[in-house]
């Protein structure tokens, strides 16, 4: 393999860990709307944790998983608006959208 093959699966490797600790950062950020379901700020930093994953999920060309992302980012922007007011629907569909990205995580992120 040639070194800047290498770099880039270490960067990879570096990415995927710190996908991880965002997507626990998450599930906390879910549990704090469910029980403020008005709160925008948890809202915003749901969507920009959605947000970078998608992105740099893109540079390692991690496909599905950008995807599920960029999905999870348009839900949560489709939520927010001038009354925030998650309702325990989305809450759920949150959830669910958490473990679709944590299996998709789980996939590409695998050695080739």
């Amino acid at each position: 393999m040639f070194s800047w093959q290498e770099k880039l699966a270490r960067r990879k490797g570096q990415f995927v860990e710190r996908c991880w600790q965002r997507l626990a950062e998450l599930g906390e950020l879910v549990k704090k709307l469910a029980d403020d379901p008005t709160d925008s700020a948890v809202l915003r930093q749901i969507s920009q944790h959605f947000h970078q994953m998608a992105g740099a999920g893109g540079i390692y060309e991690m496909n599905d998983f950008c995807r599920l992302c960029i999905e999870a980012e348009d839900f949560v922007r489709g939520l927010s608006g001038p009354q925030v007011n998650a309702r325990a629907c989305d809450i759920e569909r949150l959830r669910g959208i958490l473990s679709f990205i944590e299996s998709s995580l789980l996939n590409e992120s695998r050695p080739e």
